[in-house]
């Protein structure tokens, strides 16, 4: 157990925690986009810059950009891509949008929505929306839906659930929102690195409203919690004063107000 003075210590330097986690690691994107475009053999041989239209892909599909929808073919329809590399791999799936270099860049699975740079890159999983630079780039499922693996999860902002890969059912709104979700699913988080470190054994069913709201969850077991405002995670340590798993907990913070009560 900490002493109550040491706690206040950890929630007065919590927020500057949260805000710089991304950052710290932000500088692994650039080598991952490079390695996808160098390891990609349509990108060895470009057009020349006068003529970077890569041509009229079938029918009913829509593309502007070198490489992009470069691997189409008729089976595919209803697919609009824009940008370097965008929708780059996809031979026959069908309801893709791509906007944003990079954006869906191994997907052949259907009904995926992806805006912003290297939105949704390794993705193989149908029914996904991001958008957002890198949001949900790590990505990964499987094709087939029935199995429930990275499917349905929609993150808008800036890296948002950066590194979820075959979780589900999550949804994420702010920037870095749920940026470590792992192996957590039907998660909701709404602000600024909402829910941003819940990267425990499961870490499911859970409410995040707020800058900072459960964030913090890092390495704990901590399923159906709802937090409703700023940094509501860090005033529940606090009143806890005791690190473990945290379960079907009610946290709400504000300027005036801060309390926390167990279901």
């Amino acid at each position: 157990m900490y002493p109550l003075n040491q706690l206040k210590t950890l929630v007065s330097c919590g927020r500057d925690s949260a805000r710089s986690l991304p950052f710290r690691r932000g500088f692994l994107l650039i080598p991952l986009m490079l390695v996808c475009f160098a390891f990609s053999p349509q990108t060895q041989a470009v057009p020349q810059p006068d003529s970077p239209d890569p041509g009229n892909p079938p029918i009913s599909n829509t593309r502007d950009g070198i490489n992009s929808l470069l691997s189409i073919t008729s089976g595919g329809i209803h697919n609009s891509a824009f940008g370097f590399d965008a929708l780059l791999s996809n031979t026959d799936a069908d309801f893709n949008t791509a906007v944003g270099s990079a954006s869906l860049l191994v997907s052949n699975a259907p009904e995926n929505t992806a805006c912003g740079t290297g939105a949704l890159l390794l993705n193989v999983a149908p029914n996904n929306t991001a958008v957002g630079a890198f949001a949900l780039i790590f990505n990964t499922g499987d094709p087939d839906s029935s199995l429930g693996l990275g499917v349905f999860n929609c993150a808008v902002g800036a890296n948002a659930m950066l590194e979820n890969t075959v979780e589900s059912s999550n949804n994420a709104v702010g920037e870095s929102a749920m940026f470590n979700n792992t192996t957590g699913s039907a998660n909701t988080a709404v602000g600024d690195v909402a829910l941003a470190s819940g990267s425990g054994d499961d870490n499911s069913f859970n409410t995040a409203v707020g800058t900072a709201a459960l964030f913090g969850q890092d390495g704990q077991v901590s399923n159906s919690n709802n937090a409703v405002g700023a940094e509501a995670t860090l005033i529940f340590i606090l009143a806890l004063a005791s690190p473990g798993p945290r379960t079907k907990t009610t946290r709400f913070a504000s300027a005036t107000r801060k309390t926390q009560a167990a279901l």
